[in-house]
Order: C-alpha cells, then structure tokens, then sequence
C-alpha cells in the first residue's frame, strides 16, 4: 500500500495477487466494494490512472505484471526510487525478474531486469533491502537469487541495482550455496547523508577466502581458508570436518565493495548421540522386510531401505551427525538498552539428521537455536570488524569515496529506516 500527498491525485493503492498476476486497486475503487453501493457504481471511474499502459477493468483493478510461471513475491515493498516525493512499487518475481512501476502513474520506472541465468532455472525467498550505495542521492536495492529449483540449489546470486536506472551497481556469486537462503538485507544508515551499508548473508559450502579472520569469535582465531564438503562414505554428514557448512553475516558499503566486513560467522557443530541395540536390531528387521516380495511385504507394518550391515554387531555405538546453520533469519537492529546504541539481534537455527546407517533416521530431525546480540557501537569503536577479500564479485562503478565505513560513526537508532524485515514498521514501505 503506497500513498501521495496530493489527495487529488493518486490517493492511494492495493496491491493484490492471484495466480499469477500482480494487480493494483485505488483505494476510491476498492470503497465502492465496501460502502452499501453498487459496487460497479464506479465502474473505474478513477480516471488518474486512465493513461497507464495495462489492463484496466470496469472493476477499477489495473493489471501490472501477468505470468503464467511461479507468480509474483508478497508482500510487494515501496520507496521512493525516482524522488518525485511518490512511493514507487518494488515487485520481485519467484523466478528471477525485477518490476518497478511509478507510484504516480504505475507506468515503469525501468525496464524489468530478468535475472535468470541462461536456462536454468532461477529462485527467491527473500525480500529486497533499500539503501544508498553509490555516490548519487537516489535509492538502491540489495536482493538475492539462487539458481535450481527447491529443494536443490547450485549457487547463490545477490544483487545491488541502482534504484534510478534498474541497473546492477554490485553482484556476487556464491558456488556451493545448496540450501536456500530466505534472509533478506538490512539497511545500516550512517552519520553520513547518502551513505548506507547492507547487512546480508551468504550461505555456502564451498567458497574460498582469500583472507579469513573472525575477530568477532572470543578467542580471535583464523579460520580455514577453504571449506569443502564432508560426507560419511554412506551418506551421512560426517563430524571429521566441523567447517565443512557456514553462514556468514557481512556489513558493506561503497568503500568496501570487494572486502566487506565479517559480522560473524555461523559454523557447523557436532551433535553426539548413542544407537542402542534395540534400535540396531529394529533396523536390520525392517531392512530385512523391505528386501521381501510385495506379495509378502504387507504382513509386516514397519519397512526400511536395505543398507550394508557390516557395522550391526555393536550392541551400542556412538555416532555424530552436524548440526548445520541455515540461513533462516534477517536479524534485527536494535537499541536494547535506550542507551541510543545500536545492537543486532539474531536467531539462528541449526538443525541435523541423526541416522543408523546412511540417511536412516534415528531420531528424526534434532533443531538448535541460538540467540545472538552484536553492539554494533562498540565493534565500531574497538575496531574488531576484519575486512574480508571475497572473490566472485563484480562491481559496474567506481565510487569517489575514500573514508573506509569503520572510521564513521553510525546513525541513531531513530533514523534507522530499515533495520529489520520489511522496514521499520514491517509494512514494506522504505
């Protein structure tokens, strides 16, 4: 929902979804639904529009974007992308294409940008961020795409368009991010008019760091400069190796496009738990029953996949799976103690599927979460954020800024416009 300051203009808008199309509604129009009227009295007769270049029913809805793929991403969100003093609409397709329409007369502010990589094929669970992050006065916008189709990911691709033009200012492309990524940017403003800096995430297996220093963990160790994967010869996720699976969190401006800040890091852990011989003993029954004849099968109510049965003489045995971060949550910036110092707040969430033998499970999946807060303030001020060189990205415009992001002060608390999912009101208006 997107407003003017010109009551006789375009007072106001709805945006709504069916399958698969983005529709919008005056407010003028949707009251002749509402009020004890014929609600074809107006019939569409909210003529400011009366030029847009798409569909318009007697109904009054005018309809934007159609298509007959995966359908458009809601919530849309709105800010000022032109500075014409009109909230524009921001739509994010499913499948990897940008819309932005004028606020004032929903016709395009720039072409749509379709963002699908060849033929294959291109997803999203996120949200766009807003910020400035090039040297000009106008908005731009941070967003994420993975390429595959759930529940299997190749790469994750993220995103900073100029919000004036709709053409990509920054972009990085991360190899082996096979989970999905569902957490959308923040915006951190700071004392500095024009400049912002995006809090994003990068969910990945197999990405190499030039340099890799957390000083964000309390004993300041370096960590390892390549991740992999590790799997058990059978399937299951092996403990051998805890930085096999990470999510790290990144704070970035202008000034630092290629080595942005490491915020912190999210590691795989170990999760040790015992196989009884109940449950060894269990399993070799229903992997027996599975290895029978249907005809014969159905006797028995419990079944199994067959597995190699070479290690089920143990009558107990520890074994360990990982518990793997996932890039589940935005985070939150906030000012806990009214102390006018900005924290952020986050939960993280872990999960991991103890097994018998490969990707049997032994007790379903086990879930951990963990709360985090960062005093963003004193991290500035003691200067423990480490600058991290990334490789795959690809800047489109050189910035004239040179006073490094650690050496400003931040904006207060109050000014902070988009500290959180959806904006500072969580209505996905900027």
């Amino acid at each position: 929902m997107t407003g003017s300051n010109n009551p006789d203009q375009l007072s106001f808008m709805w945006c709504l979804l069916t399958c698969c199309g983005l529709h919008v509604i005056s407010l003028k129009d949707l009251l002749t639904y509402i009020r004890p009227l014929n609600p074809y009295q107006l019939k569409g007769g909210y003529t400011y529009w009366k030029e847009v270049a798409h569909s318009k029913h007697a109904t009054g809805v005018v309809t934007l974007y159609w298509t007959n793929m995966k359908g458009v991403i809601l919530p849309v969100t709105f800010a000022d992308l032109n500075n014409d003093g009109m909230n524009d609409i921001l739509a994010i397709t499913f499948d990897g294409i940008v819309l932005a329409y004028s606020g004032l007369d929903l016709t395009y502010l720039w072409p749509p940008q379709n963002f699908s990589v060849g033929t294959a094929s291109t997803e999203s669970y996120s949200f766009p961020g807003f910020g400035f992050f090039n040297d000009d006065e106008y908005l731009d916008i941070m967003i994420g795409w993975q390429t595959g189709s759930y529940p299997l990911y190749d790469s994750l691709m993220i995103y900073i368009l100029d919000g004036k033009s709709g053409d990509v200012l920054w972009y990085k492309d991360s190899p082996g991010a096979y989970d999905y990524t569902v957490s959308p940017p923040l915006t951190l403003s700071t004392s500095m008019s024009f400049r912002d800096a995006f809090i994003f995430r990068i969910s990945s297996t197999n990405v190499p760091f030039k340099t890799l220093t957390n000083h964000s963990d309390p004993d300041h160790s370096d960590l390892l400069t390549k991740r992999h994967i590790g799997m058990h010869e059978k399937g299951a996720q092996s403990c051998d190796d805890m930085d096999t699976k990470f999510v790290d969190t990144f704070i970035m401006d202008r000034s630092n496009m290629e080595s942005p800040l490491l915020l912190y890091t999210q590691h795989a852990q170990p999760y040790y738990y015992n196989v009884t011989k109940e449950l060894v003993e269990e399993y070799k029954m229903t992997s027996l029953i599975s290895s029978l004849p249907d005809s014969k099968r159905h006797r028995y109510p419990r079944h199994a996949g067959s597995h190699d049965d070479a290690e089920t003489n143990s009558d107990s045995m520890q074994k360990c799976s990982r518990f793997n971060p996932r890039d589940s949550s935005a985070g939150i910036l906030l000012d806990i103690n009214n102390d006018g110092e900005i924290e952020y707040v986050t939960v993280d969430v872990a999960f991991t599927n103890p097994n018998v033998y490969g990707y049997h499970p032994a007790s379903g999946v086990v879930l951990k979460t963990i709360i985090r807060k960062f005093s963003l303030e004193k991290l500035w001020k003691l200067n423990l954020l480490t600058q991290i060189n990334l490789e795959e990205v690809t800047t489109t415009f050189s910035s004239s800024e040179r006073t490094p992001l650690a050496n400003i002060s931040l904006a207060h608390m109050s000014t902070q416009k988009w500290p959180q999912h959806l904006g500072r009101y969580q209505n996905g208006v900027y």
